[in-house]
């Protein structure tokens, strides 16, 4: 299944992000001071299984902190989605806006720039996994789940000081990230739309605009 995401982003997206696994702790980057922020987006995103369910949002807000110079927590709202053109709707929300969380960690990504690790902090699925954000779907209940999903950051951030930067998720095909894999360990998304828990790829861009300016060190 596919689901659109803006954000920081991810949405998808609804919520928030995370702390480093040790086994990535070579590829870590950092900021110069903690720091809040809050995300935007309003171009559409997209969450896609290997099996070609999708679930797209049309724009994604939310809000993140530093709570050290490498890592935090999100919270995402994720608006206008559907998949099949039903409304997803996570429980307590408004029809079409999924509410997801993580904790999130500041890393290197396989070209070099700095990108963002974002962890479920949610309840364990029962493939022993923590789940991302849980929806319905005109009644059909559906988990997204997985030891994390990876995304860039503009490589223009690296180095210099800044109070923007552009948070951007993308896929090589369906249900396949484009960056995945760190020092010991591969971080994708799955679901359980069917029994074979197939692994969900996220497209999507959004927009962190940090309450105060900080330098990015990509190392």
């Amino acid at each position: 299944m596919s689901k659109k995401m803006m954000v920081l982003a991810l949405a998808v997206v609804g919520a928030a992000f995370f702390a480093l696994p040790a086994m990535a702790s070579a590829e870590t980057a950092h900021v110069s001071a903690a720091t809040s922020f809050s995300i935007a987006s309003s171009t559409t995103g997209n969450l896609t299984s290997t099996e070609g369910g999708s679930i797209s949002c049309t724009s994604t807000t939310g809000t993140g902190t530093f709570s050290t110079t490498t890592g935090g927590s999100a919270s995402l709202i994720l608006h206008g989605c559907s998949s099949v053109f039903l409304p997803c709707t996570s429980a307590g929300q408004s029809s079409g806006t999924i509410a997801a969380s993580a904790s999130f960690d500041l890393i290197t990504v396989s070209n070099g720039s700095a990108g963002i690790l974002l962890t479920p902090i949610g309840p364990e699925e029962v493939t022993g996994q923590k789940v991302f954000s849980e929806f319905s779907c005109s009644g059909f209940t559906v988990k997204t789940f997985g030891p994390g999903v990876i995304g860039t950051l503009s490589s223009t951030v690296c180095g210099s000081s800044t109070s923007t930067a552009t948070l951007s998720f993308v896929s090589t095909s369906a249900g396949h990230q484009s960056d995945k894999s760190l020092t010991g360990g591969t971080f994708d998304l799955s679901s359980d739309l069917t029994k074979s828990h197939p692994t969900a790829s996220l497209d999507g861009t959004a927009t962190l605009n940090l309450s105060a300016a900080r330098t990015f060190i990509c190392t």
